[in-house]
């Protein structure tokens, strides 16, 4: 497995996935400046897919599939994402942000966190 680039942090965030002409609810559930993982609900992203990633409140973000397990999938970004907007993806709902928190590697490999939500269609943003 290649080294990261950047370290990941851990989300929980609602996303709408769009691969091949489909679209599906999906929760994202790590990112950082170069990629993410996320879950979607029922169908698989196809490794090597182009897909683009339908975020609330910020503009699309595209990306290729880099690998893919049953319904998680590796999504590398076509353009880097600015640190503030993985700032903002990995803190916006917690008051409890440390120096720690901003600085650890979360190489979870594919496991969403503890607090995570249950994945559902209704993530579907619209």
């Amino acid at each position: 497995m290649d080294e990261r680039s950047a370290n990941r942090i851990g989300t929980n965030e609602p996303v709408e996935s769009i691969s091949g002409g489909r679209r599906c609810a999906a929760l994202m559930y790590d990112v950082s400046t170069g990629g993410c993982a996320v879950e979607t609900v029922g169908q698989t992203l196809t490794r090597g897919a182009a897909v683009t990633l339908r975020v609330k409140d910020l503009d699309d973000i595209d990306g290729t599939v880099a690998w893919q397990i049953g319904l998680c999938a590796g999504i590398e970004f076509t353009q880097p994402l600015h640190a503030d907007v993985v700032m903002y993806l990995g803190f916006k709902d917690r008051a409890d942000i440390t120096r720690a928190d901003l600085n650890a590697d979360q190489a979870s490999f594919a496991q969403p966190t503890a607090d995570a939500p249950k994945l559902t269609a209704e993530l579907l943003i619209h």
